[in-house]
Order: C-alpha cells, then structure tokens, then sequence
C-alpha cells in the first residue's frame, strides 16, 4: 500500500515528494495503521521495491482483492502522477465506507465520481461483479484497468480468458474495449470492439496510448479499427476452421456437428456467410460461427416464403441459450448493448451481402440463398471473397 493512517489519525501518503532521510525519521516517529481494517503497518524503505507499507501480521487485510505486488504499486503510482496533471480531484487508496472497498483511485470531475481498479491479478467473476455492482450502487462508475502483463497477442490474434473478458467495458462509447495499462511502459493498450473468432481468440485492433500524450477521457473515445489485415486473419482462422473442426471439437461444437450431419451439410462446406465478425460479438461465448450456425440451421432454411422477423431469429437464439446450445457472456461493465445487439449486426452485415432484405412492417425476406461450396477450396475463396466485401462495406 502507498496510503496509511497515522497515530492522529492523518493520512500520510508515500506517492508526494518525499526525500528516503525524512522517511526515515517518519519511520522512526510515527506508528501507522491501515486506514480500512486499523492493523498496524510497517514502512518499507527497501533497495528492491518501491517504498511502501504492509500490514504486520501475516493476515491479510480484508479489504484488499489482490496481493500488492510491485507491478501493482508502480502503475497506482503512474496513474496517480498521469491524472494529477488533469482537472480531477484524486484519492489514492480511499477507503468507502459505505460499501465497505478500497478502491485504488477515485477521481471527482464536475460531473462524476470514478473508481479506478488497476487489476493485476485473476479474481472470481463473482467478486468482479460483487465489487462493480457495490460502486453502481452507490453512485460511482468504476473503471477497471487490466494490468498488460495479462496481453498474449499472437501472429494473427490475441488470446483473451474469461477472466478478461470481464474488463469489457462501454463506457461514452457505442462498442466495448479492453484497458490494459504497462508502469513499465508507461502506455495504456486498448482492445477496441473485440471480435472473438472462438471462446478467447479475438481478433482486433491493439491501439497504444502513451500516459505523456494522452487524457482519462480519450480512454473511452471510440476509434473504430476494422482493417485489412482483421479480415484477411479471420478468413485465414476460418479457413483453418473449416480443415480441422471435427478433430477434438468441443462439447458446444459436438451439439452443431451433429445436427449438421443430420442435414447432411458437412461442417468444413458451412455457407461463406455464416461465421463473420460481427459488432457486439464479445456478447457471445459461443464462437461465431457456432451461433449464426444455427439462425442458419433454424430460420434460414425453414422460413415460411423466405421470410422471417427479428423476433423469429431472437425466440430461436433464446432457445438455444435455454438448451445449453449457445452460451452468453455476463459483462457487468457493458450498459449500452445486450446479446440482441449482435444478433442485430449480423442481420445488418447480410443486407450488405444482398443476402436478406428489409421489408416494411414484415421483416425480413430471402433475397438470395447462402453460398453453399462445392469444395474445400470454393470454401476458403468464398470466405475470403465475403471477407473483402465487408471490407469494402466498412471503408465507405
């Protein structure tokens, strides 16, 4: 910790310009208490960690989530001296009592009060929420930052557990982001609208954000990052896909092979208009082209003279939800959007195709039939044809 409480009961805190001789007397005059849970604390003035206290006794202090490591007090520490340069008034370590957390920061514009959680560490979905909910409560907006040593990016795409998923957030923005934030560094990392091609492989823009160029608010300022090279790895993704799904598939995939072989369309000749990205899709567990597998399966080919209502594709998704076919994330941060957000998108992407159309006050209707292969190498010249059409879509 960087705050404690002192014998008078001031706070003394370790982030202001202190010289190591006057800590030194500090440590030798004053005793100090953790200002949440009253244990006494020791100052630290080693050569290996920044200074910091630490309770006592080897028990740990209720009201902290995460061990303290030194990762964790660097980047308090560089956020606390980035937004002290901004128009906020700050707290580090400030204990609310009323929902009895400690949140890293809280920051006062004119408007709003924030809780800033610089996590470093996994911690249950349960407490995640738990914590987020406490916060909404009571009137503040947390903000939660993921510490960047949890980024494992790849050639093609960036690996996100469910744990991270957890930091998807919306907040003054149309689509959710990821806020991953390196002391080292010094530089805040954004996973802007993550498109997730499987349960944790996205596939999206990383944007950089240097603390010495950059504002609190620009963290939440949409850049919309959809680009060639997006599309070419996730046609490259599908197209791996289409070779390999029936090696060791999953249980959720199991279920979708299976009534895929009772149509007699076998999975690596999937139409190329199923399996795209989509906005809003962070809201699904199940991969793409699962979901939009079975709107293809329940709606595409049954429709009653090819045509179909939102409310048609929804009753069917919900159906699979309830039959453990289709999984939905829980993310406590989003507020703007709900699953039915992409469901959406994906009917808008296949008006773009000239796949479906609109019809007033009906619906939808079957323009034209989806693109059913005739090979494995139709297939991937398919995907990656469909893939250079959204492209061209998403520049105009």
């Amino acid at each position: 910790m960087l705050v404690a409480k002192l014998s008078n009961n001031q706070h003394v805190s370790l982030v202001e310009n202190w010289t190591r001789k006057e800590l030194e007397i500090l440590k030798r005059d004053e005793s100090f208490y953790c200002p949440s849970c009253g244990q006494m604390m020791y100052l630290k003035l080693g050569t290996k960690r920044i200074f910091h206290f630490a309770h006592q006794t080897k028990e740990k202090c209720r009201f902290s989530i995460e061990p303290e490591s030194q990762y964790h007090m660097e980047g308090k520490r560089e956020i606390y001296e980035w937004l002290k340069k901004q128009p906020f008034s700050i707290k580090l370590e400030h204990y609310i009592s009323n929902i009895k957390q400690r949140p890293d920061l809280i920051i006062r514009d004119n408007h709003h009060v924030y809780a800033i959680e610089f996590q470093c560490s996994t911690i249950s979905a349960e407490l995640f929420a738990k914590r987020t909910a406490a916060y909404k409560k009571y009137g503040i907006i947390p903000v939660w930052i993921l510490a960047a040593s949890f980024m494992k990016i790849t050639s093609r795409c960036m690996k996100v557990s469910q744990f991270q998923s957890l930091f998807i957030e919306d907040l003054y923005a149309r689509y959710g982001k990821i806020i991953y934030f390196c002391p080292y560094k010094r530089q805040f990392y954004l996973n802007e609208n993550p498109l997730f091609f499987s349960s944790t492989e996205v596939l999206s823009g990383i944007i950089s954000l240097p603390l010495h160029s950059s504002t609190f608010y620009q963290l939440f300022k949409s850049r919309g990052f959809l680009g060639k090279t997006l599309y070419e790895n996730w046609a490259y993704k599908k197209k791996y896909w289409r070779m390999y799904c029936t090696v060791y598939p999953s249980n959720e995939l199991e279920k979708l092979l299976y009534e895929l072989y009772e149509k007699k369309i076998p999975p690596s000749l999937i139409p190329a208009e199923v399996g795209i990205p989509t906005n809003y899709s962070y809201w699904f567990k199940t991969p793409p082209i699962v979901w939009q597998a079975y709107i293809y399966v329940d709606i595409i080919t049954k429709s009653n003279g090819g045509i179909f209502t939102f409310n048609d594709i929804l009753n069917s998704v919900n159906l699979r939800i309830t039959n453990n076919k289709i999984s939905i994330r829980t993310l406590p941060l989003v507020t703007n959007s709900q699953y039915a957000n992409g469901i959406r998108e994906y009917l808008l992407l296949l008006e773009k195709l000239q796949v479906i159309k609109k019809i007033k006050h009906k619906g939808f209707k079957i323009k034209k039939e989806f693109t059913l292969p005739k090979s494995s190498e139709d297939a991937v010249l398919l995907d990656y044809d469909i893939m250079n059409k959204l492209l061209s879509y998403n520049n105009k």
